[in-house]
């Protein structure tokens, strides 16, 4: 009996990767990696993982979607940042449904609500969507990925040798947790 197939999207991403890697370690699934540049170096190395293909994925365009989900048990879904995230989002649940996925992961964020955050509106009206549908499935809230303050810039050696951790944060900008009298967190002070 053939494995489990779980089609991950962004299987280049550090969320994706990780996945998809997983995957193969456990020696439980299949992991179809999914991913708009199937001839990139880290694209190649993900191939060559055990029980690991490649198929090239476009979440705006329907066919490649259907394509990608196609045969595959389970799907591991994320959305780009700068796309149409929620129409993305929905095009891969209508998809997983009529494709007959049994169980769709969605990387999601919580609802900013009443503070204006498109990055995490985006991706939780996604997962309404899901949790609306009748396809089996889960939103998961991931923590901030360690690699970020790297990727984006945020520490940085200066002249004298000191590494700086460097946040912007505008004054008048105001964040729910800062704010919140029922926050778990403590007060931070910049």
């Amino acid at each position: 009996m053939a494995l489990p197939l779980v089609a991950v999207v962004g299987a280049l991403g550090t969320q994706g990767g990780s996945v998809v890697q997983a995957l193969s370690k456990s020696g439980s699934f299949r992991a179809r990696a999914l991913t708009r540049n199937t001839e990139s170096e880290k694209a190649l190395r993900l191939k060559a993982l055990q029980n690991v293909d490649l198929v090239r994925f476009d979440a705006n365009d329907p066919a490649l979607v259907k394509l990608a989900f196609d045969g595959a048990d389970y799907v591991f879904a994320m959305t780009a940042e700068g796309e149409d995230e929620t129409a993305n989002g929905k095009l891969m649940i209508e998809v997983a449904l009529h494709v007959g996925i049994k169980f769709f992961v969605f990387s999601s964020l919580p609802d900013p609500s009443p503070y204006v955050v498109p990055f995490f509106s985006k991706k939780h009206a996604v997962s309404q969507f899901l949790f609306d549908s009748v396809l089996p499935g889960c939103g998961i809230m991931l923590p901030f990925f360690m690699e970020n303050f790297l990727d984006m810039g945020w520490i940085q050696k200066g002249e004298d040798g000191v590494v700086d951790l460097k946040f912007i944060r505008v004054p008048e900008t105001k964040s729910s947790e800062y704010e919140n009298p029922q926050s778990p967190f403590l007060p931070c002070t910049s």
